[in-house]
């Protein structure tokens, strides 16, 4: 079903921490856009690894899902060459309190207060927790989550002059 659905749709799937070890799948640790203003968006994404936990072994069996901060920090050195704007795509969710810094879990389930203050992407979209955050900045990344079964969508909007807000509708 996920090859049938990666080969018709008409979108590239970018995920850095998973590997497909039959080598069937579309599927690309990072992409770069070019837009028609010719500013260079780099993309990359990774799921948390606690799919290994989650998922049914037969079901991972084709897959190898590996940590998800190593194939980010690999993806965005290789986006820095390529991009003039960096975009991480990732399936999991916070692990601090954004105001006061507090660690809400010392697990490494969720990791995108870690992503924001040792890689510098500019937009950081995450998932996961479902928790509706918008129009915030952590550690000089720009950081959105949309709540649970598109009740709510993200306007993400980036300036000329690079800054960015974001809204959820």
């Amino acid at each position: 079903a996920l090859y049938a659905y990666l080969t018709a749709v008409s979108a590239r799937c970018v995920c850095a921490n998973v590997k497909d070890r039959a080598g069937r799948l579309p599927i690309v640790p990072y992409t770069v856009r070019t837009l028609e203003n010719g500013l260079r968006v780099g993309i990359t994404g990774a799921v948390t690894n606690w799919v290994n936990r989650w998922e049914q072994p037969d079901t991972l069996a084709h897959f190898e899902i590996g940590d998800p901060f190593a194939a980010l920090q690999s993806a965005l050195a290789a986006l820095r060459k390529q991009a003039d704007f960096t975009v991480c795509l990732y399936h999991g969710g916070i692990e601090k309190d954004l105001n006061t810094g507090r660690l809400l879990s010392d697990t490494d389930e969720n990791i995108a207060c870690r992503i924001a203050e040792e890689l510098d992407f500019h937009l950081l979209l995450t998932g996961h927790q479902h928790i509706p955050l918008a129009n915030i900045t952590y550690c000089g990344t720009h950081l959105v989550q949309t709540p649970a079964s598109a009740t709510h969508f993200a306007k993400i909007e980036v300036r000329e002059d690079g800054s960015i807000t974001s809204r959820l509708l």
